[in-house]
């Protein structure tokens, strides 16, 4: 986005500090909505009540230990 944004503004006619400026700020800006959104993301989680485990559950992640894909060694070359 940083490019992106310091070339639209250099086609426009912008001097080249001036482009940067736009693009380091707009930059800056996504970061700061990012991790806006990422802690919004992290208070709704906390929130979240997993239910206890059933018997299915527990048959379930004894399966996937037990079932693999047999596979053949390659070759050294």
């Amino acid at each position: 986005m940083h490019s992106t944004v310091t070339a639209t503004h250099q086609a426009a006619g912008q001097a080249p500090a001036d482009a940067l400026a736009a693009g380091l700020s707009r930059s800056a800006i996504l970061m700061a909505i990012m991790s806006a959104a990422g802690v919004a993301l992290a208070l709704l989680l906390r929130r979240h009540r997993a239910r206890p485990p059933i018997a299915v559950d527990r048959a379930a992640a004894a399966a996937v230990t037990t079932h693999a894909i047999p596979t053949v060694p390659a070759d050294g070359g």
